[in-house]
């Protein structure tokens, strides 16, 4: 896999966790978070997959919750900005 391109839809903290939820901008794309993998530069404890239907036909794109390893990086992604998922070869 090792580069895939989001795009940030927002971000949340909640229970001490803060999450990304950033819309897949390479359809078709297999999403894997290994240990080591980051979004944006900063570190990544898990992630899930959120199925949706909203958007326009042709460019809903998948919606995903990333959850940083340091609550505190939240404030570095922004929406509508480009993030690159990277996983560890």
């Amino acid at each position: 896999m090792g580069e895939v391109t989001f795009e940030v839809e927002s971000t949340v903290e909640t229970a001490g966790h803060a999450y990304v939820l950033a819309r897949l901008l390479d359809p078709g794309s297999n999403i894997d978070v290994p240990p080591g993998a980051t979004l944006g530069g900063f570190a990544l404890d898990e992630f899930m997959n959120i199925p949706i239907a909203s958007g326009t036909p042709g460019q809903r794109g998948e919606l995903f919750a990333f959850c940083l390893h340091t609550s505190g990086d939240r404030p570095h992604f922004v929406e509508g900005e480009r993030v690159v998922l990277r996983v560890p070869s």
